[in-house]
C-alpha cells in the first residue's frame, strides 16, 4: 500500500504537494487542541463559591449595557472622562462608523496627553487592520500603542487557533466596561449596517476613584489581567513607529479622525467636551470627518425593559468648564493631589453623577479568566461557572449564543440540575449567525436534553451575542464566554461574577424579554412554540449543508 502511494505521488506531482501542505496545516492546526485538558487540583482547590460573595456592599456600582446604542453612549461617555489613560482590548475591531467615533475620542484624548493602550487579536489585526491606515494613524502616535496578541503566520499552523476573545474598556480609575461586544457597527451604535446581533456588557463605576479607597475597586482585577495579557511573548507591537505618522495617506486619515472628533463634540456636547474651533468642520455629514447622522436610536431599543443604562433626557447644553484645573502629571500623589471633582470639566462632573445615580450597589466583584497562552487550555471559565451553580439553592438561568459540549460538560451539568433546576436560552439553528454551531447542535440536540436542562431556542429575528448567567437572583455573571468547546478550552476568556440583588433583578427582566421570543424543546425533541412566533424560512440547500457540515466536523467539535 505505501509503495502504491509513493508511486502515485511520483506521477502526480502537483496534487501530492497539495495534499502533503493540506495535511500539514489541518493536523498543525488541530493537533494541539485535540486532547481536553482537565481541571487540576490547584484549580479545583483554589475555587470556592463563598469566595464570591462578601457582607455589605463595596465601592463598585454597576449598570447594564443591553442595547448597542447604550453601548456607543457609555463608550463616548466614559472615554471623555480619560486624563491619564484608556484601555481597550478587542477580539475584532473593525473598521466602521461606530470604531472610527471611537477612533477618534482615542486620538483626541492621545492629543491631550493621555495614554492609550489597545489590544487586539491576531486574525482581526491580519485581516480587519492590515488593511487600513486608520490603525497606523493611531500607532504612530507617541501616545498610543497597539498590540496584537498571537499574530497569525500560516506557515505556524499550530499558533493559529488560540485566540484572545476578550473585550473590555478601562479607563483611568473611573470604571471599565466589559461583555460579549466586538468593535464594529454590528455590536456597536445604531448606525445604517448590513447586519446587526444583541448582547450585553456590564459597567462598572468605582465609586472611590482617585482615593487609596477606590484601590479595593474591581477595576484593578481587569487592569492587573490586561497588563498580564499585554507582556506575554505572544503579545506584539501593531506598526510601532512614529514615522509612519509622516505618510501623506496615514496624515490624511488622522486629519479625518481629528475632524471627526469635532463633529462628535458638536452633535453630542452631553457626552463630549468640545474640540478646539469644532465649528471649523465644514464637511457634510456622511462625507470623511463627519459621521452618517443622525444615528438611528430605534435599532435594538424598543421591546426592552427600562433599565439603568436608558437615560432620559440629557443636559444638551453645551460647552465645557475650561477654567477647571489641569491635567494630572504622571507620578503626582493621589493623597496629596486636588480632589477629583476640582480636576474635571463641567461636563465630566455631569458624567460622574450620572454614573452614581444610573448604577445600582455591588457585593463582591470577581474576575475569572481562562490561562492566556496559545495552546490547549485547562477549563477554568466553566469550572468556576458550574461551582457556582453547583452551590445554587433556587434557579440557574444560562444565555449563550450558542451551546457545543463534550461529555465532561453533559455531566456536569446533569450533576447541577438534578440539585437546582436549569434554563438555557441559545440561539434557534436558524437563527443563530454561527454556521458551524447552527451544524452541530442538531446532532447533539438529545445529550442536551438528558442533561435535563429546560432548553430556549431564541427566534427573535436578529441573532443574540450575550453570555449571561444568574444565580438564585443574587449571583450574576456577564462576560465573553460562550457554552462551547472552543471557549471552554481554546480561547482566552472572561466572566465578571458580581454579587448584586439589584443587578441581577435588572439582568433577569432583560433576559426575560428575550425568552418571549423562544421555542421550547420538549422531552420528546419537539417544541413547544408560543403564537406570535415565525421560525425562519431557510432554504433547503443549507439545511443540506448544516447536514453535510456537521457531519464532516463532528472529529473536529472542539473548534467550535
Amino acid at each position: 500500500m505505501i509503495r502504491r502511494c509513493i508511486t502515485w505521488m511520483k506521477k502526480h506531482p502537483v496534487p501530492s504537494l497539495f495534499f502533503l501542505i493540506l495535511l500539514y496545516l489541518v493536523i498543525g492546526a488541530t493537533a494541539p487542541f485535540c486532547h481536553y485538558k482537565p481541571i487540576s487540583r490547584e484549580t479545583n482547590a483554589a475555587v470556592s463559591a463563598a469566595g464570591f460573595c462578601q457582607e455589605g456592599t463595596s465601592g463598585d456600582r454597576a449598570m447594564i449595557l443591553e442595547t448597542n446604542q447604550s453601548a456607543w453612549d457609555e463608550r463616548m461617555r466614559l472615554m471623555n472622562l480619560a486624563r491619564e489613560q484608556i484601555i481597550l482590548s478587542t477580539f475584532d475591531f473593525r473598521d466602521g462608523e461606530s470604531p472610527r467615533d471611537l477612533m477618534a475620542v482615542m486620538l483626541h484624548k492621545a492629543d491631550q496627553g493621555v495614554r492609550v493602550k489597545i489590544l487586539v487579536d491576531g486574525f482581526s489585526g491580519l485581516v480587519r487592520m492590515e488593511p487600513s491606515k486608520l490603525f497606523r494613524a493611531l500607532s504612530s502616535h507617541p501616545n498610543i500603542e497597539i498590540k496584537i496578541y498571537n499574530k497569525m503566520n500560516p506557515l505556524l499552523p499550530w499558533k493559529t487557533q488560540g485566540r484572545m476573545h476578550d473585550k473590555y474598556v478601562i479607563v483611568d480609575d473611573y470604571g471599565y466596561i466589559l461583555g460579549g461586544r466586538n468593535t464594529f457597527d454590528y455590536f456597536i451604535g445604531s448606525y445604517p449596517t448590513d447586519s446587526r446581533s444583541h448582547d450585553r456588557e456590564v459597567l462598572v463605576y468605582n465609586t472611590g476613584h482617585g482615593t487609596d479607597e477606590g484601590r479595593d475597586s474591581s477595576l484593578y482585577q481587569v487592569e492587573d489581567y490586561f497588563e498580564k495579557v499585554w507582556n506575554l511573548d505572544v503579545t506584539v507591537l501593531f506598526h510601532d513607529d512614529e514615522r509612519t505618522a509622516a505618510k501623506a495617506s496615514v496624515r490624511n486619515a488622522a486629519a479625518m479622525l481629528r475632524e471627526r472628533y469635532k463633529v462628535l463634540a458638536m452633535n453630542y456636547p452631553e457626552l463630549l467636551d468640545d474640540g478646539e474651533d469644532s465649528a471649523g468642520c465644514s464637511a457634510l455629514p456622511g462625507q470623511p470627518g463627519c459621521p452618517a447622522l443622525p444615528l438611528d436610536s430605534s435599532i435594538n431599543d424598543d421591546g426592552y425593559p427600562a433599565g439603568p443604562d436608558r437615560p432620559g433626557n440629557a443636559d444638551k447644553t453645551a460647552g465645557t468648564d475650561k477654567t477647571a484645573g489641569t491635567d494630572k502629571t504622571a507620578g503626582t500623589d493621589k493623597a496629596d493631589a486636588a480632589p477629583p471633582s476640582l480636576l474635571l470639566t463641567a461636563n465630566q462632573s455631569r458624567a460622574l453623577d450620572y454614573y452614581q445615580t444610573s448604577t445600582v450597589p455591588t457585593g463582591k466583584i470577581t474576575l475569572v479568566s481562562n490561562p492566556t497562552g496559545i495552546y490547549a487550555k485547562e477549563p477554568v471559565v466553566f469550572h468556576t461557572m458550574s461551582v457556582l451553580m453547583k452551590n445554587a439553592k433556587e434557579s440557574v438561568l444560562i444565555h449563550t449564543p450558542y451551546a457545543i459540549f463534550n461529555d465532561y460538560m453533559y455531566e456536569t451539568m446533569k450533576e447541577i440540575t438534578d440539585r437546582t433546576p436549569v434554563t438555557m436560552m441559545i440561539n434557534s439553528v436558524e437563527n443563530g449567525d454561527n454556521f458551524f454551531a447552527s451544524s452541530d447542535y442538531p446532532f447533539h440536540r438529545d445529550a442536551f436534553l438528558d442533561t435535563g436542562m429546560e432548553i430556549l431556542e431564541y427566534d427573535g429575528g436578529l441573532s443574540y451575542h450575550g453570555k449571561s448567567l444568574v444565580i438564585d437572583h443574587e449571583l450574576c455573571a456577564v462576560g465573553s464566554y460562550n457554552f462551547d468547546l472552543r471557549s471552554t478550552y481554546m480561547d482566552t476568556e472572561l466572566m465578571l461574577v458580581i454579587q448584586s440583588p439589584e443587578l441581577a433583578a435588572l439582568l433577569e427582566e432583560y433576559m426575560a424579554s428575550y425568552q418571549e421570543d423562544c421555542r421550547r424543546l420538549l422531552p420528546d425533541g419537539t417544541y413547544e412554540i408560543p403564537e406570535h412566533l415565525i421560525i425562519a424560512d431557510v432554504p433547503v440547500y443549507k439545511r443540506i449543508a448544516w447536514k453535510a457540515v456537521g457531519f464532516v466536523m463532528q472529529p473536529f467539535r472542539f473548534l467550535i
